[in-house]
């Protein structure tokens, strides 16, 4: 007596058991065909045992091909992880020894500004120090020569000055001789006068 066939039941185990849906769905389904074809009890075992069998077998060869998946992605992981560190180390040492080039030119170009500026800053700080120097000999020439024309001024002063001063001074000795002459002659007059007014009482 053949009993009620649970494909949805079925269906669950195989897949608890790790069978994809499909598969399981497609088990079910041949399990039901069996069924329907009048199979015995004993079939069906032999025919669950047999896609039991199947489906280690094929889990095996699943697990087999993911293991050899998974060593061969590993190894290329492997291998493009050192590509890549390889170029990474190589781009690393370019951009370095580019970096150390840059850097020599760079000083290199900044020594020579340097050195073209100090030369210019030099020139210009002689040619300032020439100027300087000839306007200090130029004022200087000119001060002593103001100066000498000053004294000379100062000298023809003094002597104009001083001819002056002894034509006031001779000047002043005619005035007082004259005065001095004057007042003998005023005083001799006033003394023949007395003389003559005594000789005069004398007489009378």
């Amino acid at each position: 007596m053949s009993t009620q066939f649970d494909t949805l039941a079925t269906a669950r185990r195989l897949e608890a058991a790790g069978i994809a849906t499909k598969q399981a769905e497609a088990i079910v389904f041949a399990i039901q065909e069996s069924r329907d074809t009048a199979a015995t009890k004993e079939d069906l075992d032999s025919n669950v045992a047999a896609l039991s069998s199947d489906l280690a077998a094929n889990t095996a060869m699943l697990r087999s091909e993911l293991e050899a998946n998974t060593a061969a992605l590993s190894s290329d992981l492997e291998a493009n992880t050192a590509m890549l560190r390889s170029e990474l180390e190589a781009n690393t040492a370019a951009l370095r020894s580019e970096l150390g080039t840059n850097t020599a030119a760079l000083r290199s170009d900044l020594e020579a500004n340097t050195a073209a500026l100090r030369s210019e800053l030099e020139a210009n700080t002689a040619a300032l120090r020439s100027d300087l120097e000839a306007n200090t000999a130029a004022m200087r020439t000119g001060l002593e020569a103001n100066t000498v024309a000053m004294r000379s001024d100062l000298a023809a002063m003094a002597a104009d000055l001083r001819a002056e001063i002894q034509g006031v001074a001779a000047e002043s000795r005619a005035e007082r001789g004259k005065l001095r002459g004057e007042l003998f002659r005023a005083l001799w007059i006033q003394g023949a006068g007395v003389v003559g007014i005594l000789l005069a009482s004398k007489i009378f």
